[in-house]
């Protein structure tokens, strides 16, 4: 979990062992609006990207071979009406990642 404001992305490099199943969930707090995650390999090709719009998104996968991965959370840019306000929006995030 972290605290995040309007329009910021972060990258998390994890590694996922061979043989398992994973799940990823991104969840948010209402203020920071639909928060996106892409799950990248090492040379950043694209290889999952939640829906744009979705509420707490999540990716059900099974890894081949043991390798890193890098999870990148993409909050939306603040809307025009709190951009006029000079209001940050700002608020937690939580990925969650398990497996079995």
């Amino acid at each position: 979990s972290a605290v995040f404001n309007a329009g910021e992305t972060a990258d998390i490099e994890m590694t996922f062992n061979a043989g398992k199943e994973y799940r990823i969930i991104a969840c948010s707090q209402e203020t920071l609006g639909k928060v996106q995650f892409k799950v990248l390999d090492k040379t950043r090709k694209v290889l999952y990207k939640s829906e744009e719009g979705e509420t707490n998104p999540s990716w059900d996968f099974k890894v081949a071979n043991t390798q890193q991965l890098i999870i990148q959370i993409v909050v939306p840019k603040e809307d025009q009406k709190n951009k006029l306000a000079q209001l940050t929006q700002s608020g937690c995030i939580s990925l969650l990642i398990g497996f079995k």
